[in-house]
């Protein structure tokens, strides 16, 4: 049991360690496939050394760390119909976001970990955000639009046609 734990930990300093180039790895399509409800897990973490004193931050950058995540969340439900919830007593499996954000606030990348009800890992991805060489910060949703869409992907779920 320990040393599942230690593997466990050491799997998840590895895949939230750093952003790569988009590299998707599945562990387990059929028992994602069967998963009827799934968990929205969100962090993130800043780049940099030495973090930020909250009078140094952007001033939109607040509202971004919650919009960022309640985009994805949204889009997940109304456009690919994926029976998502923040309700942990009806969850078989999780969805684990972590942006990993650069000190001016800008999303370096995104990862995404789905693991199953007893914490195995069934797939994972990182997705790159190709914009954050900009400078200066606003909250723009394209990249939340896209990593959703790279999440469906993982999930092996398409939009709903309606919408």
């Amino acid at each position: 049991m320990k040393h599942n734990l230690v593997v466990a930990c050491i799997t998840c300093l590895f895949l939230f360690s750093s952003c790569a180039s988009e590299l998707v790895t599945i562990q387990n399509q059929k028992r994602i496939a069967q998963v009827t409800s799934w968990q929205f897990v969100y962090s993130s973490r800043i780049t940099a050394p030495a973090i930020q004193s909250e009078s140094s931050r952007n001033p939109g950058q607040a509202k971004s760390e919650l919009e960022f995540p309640q985009t994805i969340f949204n889009r997940l439900q109304n456009r690919f119909n994926v029976p998502v919830t923040n309700d942990t007593s009806q969850v078989r499996a999780q969805i684990r976001l972590q942006a990993v954000m650069l000190p001016s606030g800008v999303i370096k990348c995104l990862n995404v970990a789905l693991y199953d009800v007893d914490s195995q890992l069934l797939a994972k991805t990182v997705v790159p955000n190709d914009r954050e060489q900009q400078n200066s910060f606003t909250y723009d949703d394209s990249f939340a639009q896209y990593a959703t869409d790279k999440i469906a992907e993982l999930l092996n779920v398409q939009p709903n046609p309606r919408r």
